[in-house]
């Protein structure tokens, strides 16, 4: 799935079409308004957001984009890259765990 959608100015009303490549139908919309921001609503009101700016709207439509995507299982690439990250992340961790036993104290 790839959602995309044109360029706009948020300063303005616009109402713009957010369309899935793959299918090539509409799945949503953008709606700006100068002073109540910039709404989305995509898939029949599933995910809806209102943001302040292109770019926020940008982030909100790929964070979409990335959770169906990876909820279908379509291969971005990001679970390689989530994996070599896990490996690197372990590789780091200290070898003492947080269960290690404390020396005793010998009484005198």
């Amino acid at each position: 799935m790839n959602l995309k959608f044109k360029v706009f100015d948020g300063r303005s009303d616009n109402d713009i079409d957010v369309i899935n490549e793959a299918t090539n139908e509409i799945v949503g919309y953008i709606k700006t308004r100068p002073r109540s921001g910039i709404r989305i609503s995509l898939f029949d009101q599933k995910y809806q957001g209102v943001v302040s700016s292109y770019e926020e709207c940008f982030g909100f439509i790929s964070g979409v984009q990335s959770v169906l995507n990876r909820l279908v299982s379509v291969n971005d690439g990001r679970q390689e890259l989530e994996n070599k990250l896990y490996l690197a992340k372990e590789a780091t961790k200290p070898k003492t765990g947080f269960f290690r036993k404390k020396p005793k104290i010998q009484d005198k």
